[in-house]
């Protein structure tokens, strides 16, 4: 029960922090409520390893008041300066929100089944990120030393969520990396509806999470407790964040997409690579467009802010950590490898009885409205994907590991990675309606300001 107390403590957490600012009006709220989630965890993860190095080991009561403090803080202002927020009614009140978690209850019962078929996750969850959970909660002033190299590499999100949870209930209990990921799918799949329910009608951005959540393969490695759907869930809500910086000016959106950057580098090493080329891209667009360039330096801002605790991992705590890759740029020229990686690729995109046909639906479709994937904000998610994917190839291509493993354990994860925001980029190509973008074309006041 405390377990399930502590994710609930920082889903409320993450709440407040969204909501005690002029973020959300009537129209949106509901997805506060998703974007709540994984940044209360993101937080939560931050603050037990800030309270790691302060005190050179795990302290538990600090963590728990660390969390209280910083509860405390936004409650004291939000009462203080609460005539000055937007007065809207509770998200609950909303009629969306019944019928979003209505027409998922099947999925989602499917998901727990998953969950509770494989308690401890597959291989790589009990043998990589939940182990450095359990080093960090049982190691005492030894939580980095006793860290075995080939588990230290990636950023900690995961493990210091899992830590949390454990401080909170005060011992190691299973629930917590069980709950984690099923929190983080409902979530990235609420992202999805109510991030697109803004551009399309709500029918079709319904249509889009039931797609996700029909992908065989996104329902069962959803569960697996790696950390790919956490990738998937900063990666979509960074973009969903960004879609409303751009079209409405915002300076609160700005600040949370720069926000969800910062974490998305705290989940994996590819987590590192989406957050430099969003960025990068961004940057571009920011430059071309002669947006307020206000707006981009408040996303720098928070992602600035929220990545820093991956550049202390990765250039103090654990530097000089590549896990033995390297890079062999002679293997460019080497055309019998670039023939394994494309054939591997295809047969990702053709094994539907995994994929559901995403690839083959989606780029069909996405080749009949070829015209809108280079059409204003859109053109930075389009761009980001092919960037990604030659980034990925260039992987595989020039690093010296055994091809066909290297495939068959990180091109699968990889593209998992990527499918909510392409699924997000083939509904909003495909069903935009440009009336209801117009309808929020004129925001209030509080969300210019």
């Amino acid at each position: 029960m405390l377990s399930f107390l502590a994710l609930l403590f920082s889903i409320y957490l993450g709440y407040l922090l969204i909501t005690s600012t002029p973020f959300a009006d009537q129209k949106t709220e509901p997805i506060n409520i998703f974007l709540a989630t994984g940044f209360g965890l993101g937080v939560s993860s931050h603050l037990v390893l800030y309270n790691i190095l302060l005190f050179d080991q795990l302290n538990p009561l600090a963590i728990i008041l660390s969390h209280l403090k910083i509860l405390l803080l936004f409650i004291v202002l939000r009462n203080r300066f609460g005539h000055h927020l937007p007065k809207n009614p509770s998200p609950i009140r909303n009629n969306d929100l019944p019928i979003f978690f209505l027409i998922s209850t099947p999925f989602l019962i499917l998901l727990i089944i998953n969950a509770l078929s494989s308690p401890y996750g597959d291989w790589d969850a009990w043998g990589f990120w939940n182990v450095r959970a359990n080093f960090i909660f049982r190691a005492g002033p030894f939580w980095n030393d006793v860290l075995p190299t080939e588990i230290n590499h990636h950023p900690w999100l995961l493990p210091l969520t899992i830590v949390w949870g454990w401080s909170f209930a005060g011992r190691e209990d299973n629930l917590i990396p069980l709950l984690i990921p099923i929190i983080y799918t409902v979530s990235t799949v609420g992202l999805l509806v109510f991030g697109l329910s803004d551009y399309i009608e709500k029918k079709f951005a319904l249509l889009a999470g039931i797609f996700l959540l029909s992908i065989p393969f996104f329902m069962y490695h959803s569960t697996s407790q790696y950390a790919e759907i956490e990738v998937c869930y900063y990666l979509l809500g960074a973009c969903i964040c960004l879609f409303r910086t751009l079209k409405y000016e915002s300076i609160k959106y700005s600040f949370f997409c720069g926000a969800f950057l910062g974490l998305l580098s705290f989940t994996k090493i590819e987590g590192i690579l989406e957050m430099i080329l969003l960025t990068f891209l961004i940057y571009i667009y920011f430059l071309i467009n002669q947006k307020k360039s206000f707006l981009f330096l408040i996303l720098f801002l928070g992602m600035a802010i929220f990545s820093l605790p991956t550049i202390i991992v990765k250039c103090f705590v654990s530097p000089n950590l590549n896990h033995g890759l390297g890079l062999n740029w002679s293997l460019i020229g080497d055309f019998q490898r670039t023939a394994l990686i494309i054939t591997s690729f295809l047969q990702h995109v053709f094994w539907v009885d995994a994929w559901g046909g995403l690839w083959i639906i989606g780029t069909i479709m996405l080749f009949m409205k070829r015209h809108s994937l280079v059409q204003k904000e859109i053109i930075i998610i389009t761009i980001f994907i092919f960037l990604f994917m030659f980034a990925l190839f260039l992987r595989f291509q020039i690093t010296p590991l055994y091809l066909e493993w290297h495939l068959s354990t990180v091109l699968y994860r990889a593209l998992f990675q990527i499918t909510p925001l392409l699924i997000f980029l083939i509904f909003y190509s495909v069903f935009e309606d440009r009336n209801l973008s117009t309808n929020r074309k004129n925001p209030q006041p509080h969300e210019t300001n």
